[in-house]
């Protein structure tokens, strides 16, 4: 998982800055580039292990970012990070 800044409201990303958040430890998840159809989609879907971020921007310029990573479906848990921008 990446975080990638936009200035201009998503319309284009500087992918020279992006930090990267999280790691999948077993890199079972497909590429976010690869097509695939809807069925392939909703059975990646079962084995993702990480996902569902969510960033907050502090009063002091300090982006506070949750989600959710675990090494397998079983064993989940709730991370945070604090990016100084």
């Amino acid at each position: 998982m990446r975080l990638v800044m936009s200035e201009d409201g998503g319309r284009t990303w500087n992918r020279d800055s992006e930090l990267l958040i999280y790691e999948s430890a077993e890199a079972k998840e497909r590429e976010t580039h690869t097509q695939c159809d809807y069925a392939n989609l909703w059975e990646d879907i079962v084995g993702w292990t990480f996902g569902h971020p969510t960033a907050l921007l502090l009063p002091d310029g300090v982006i506070l970012l949750a989600y959710y990573a675990g090494l397998h479906d079983k064993s989940m848990s709730i991370h945070w990070a604090r990016i100084r921008a």
